[in-house]
């Protein structure tokens, strides 16, 4: 087997950190080195650690904060620091939790694309969120609206609730008050708890490719159901 690359660790760890944080879930860094380690066999804990400390210095992981906490290595105590949502105790991580051990290497299998459902001609997509409360826009769908930067301009409007996605080197007068938002996924652009609580709460979100853009907005036609664990967008008609 080959080894794997820094670029293939990045992005499996950002896939992973995705599901976890869609799911709510409490976790270290040890939690996402073993869920790496299923589709990369080879990686390290000490390889994958520093990219969650740093994905979390960028605010990669939406509203979560840290907490430090003993956890056991190896009949030892050591200091961790704990990824939560601020709703949720980290006493909610328990003993079980906190004695996990290194997962050894085995093969596993990875989604290699998120959004594998959107297609070139695709022109509109759900908009899932997680229990995170960030959206989740496939990069494809972006980029069949010509959007292929490294960061997009977003656009909130309250009146009509919209959020508007431009290129970062837009020209449009509209975008000019728009907010630099850098991807932090592979396959998918993360909205802002604040940007998605400019809808209602609960409704669906469809992102439609539109001039010059793409327009998220509320829908009352029910999206197509989604797995939790990868927020993953689908085709809208």
């Amino acid at each position: 087997m080959a080894e794997s690359t820094r670029e293939e660790m990045e992005a499996v760890t950002a896939r992973v950190l995705d599901r976890f944080t869609a799911s709510a879930m409490l976790f270290t860094a040890l939690d996402v080195s073993n869920a790496v380690k299923e589709s990369l066999p080879d990686i390290r804990h000490r390889d994958v650690s520093p990219l969650v400390r740093q994905a979390f210095d960028r605010g990669a992981l939406g509203p979560y904060e840290t907490t430090q906490i003993d956890v056991n290595a190896q009949g030892k105590t050591v200091q961790a620091l704990l990824y939560h949502l601020p709703t949720q105790s980290p006493d909610l991580y328990d003993e079980k939790m906190r004695s996990q051990l290194a997962r050894p290497p085995k093969k596993g299998a990875d989604k290699k694309v998120t959004d594998a459902q959107i297609q070139d001609e695709t022109v509109s997509a759900s908009v899932p969120v997680g229990q995170d409360g960030r959206g989740r826009v496939s990069r494809r769908l972006l980029s069949n609206a010509g959007l292929d930067g490294d960061e997009v301009l977003v656009v909130v409007t309250e009146d009509p609730p919209l959020v508007k996605i431009f290129a970062e080197d837009s020209e449009v007068e509209e975008a000019e008050d728009g907010e630099l938002v850098s991807f932090e996924h592979p396959d998918l652009l993360h909205l802002s708890e604040e940007t998605v609580g400019v809808f209602p709460k609960g409704v669906q979100l469809v992102a439609r490719v539109e001039s010059e853009c793409v327009v998220v907005s509320a829908t009352t036609t029910a999206a197509p159901s989604f797995d939790l664990n990868g927020c993953i967008p689908y085709p809208v008609m």
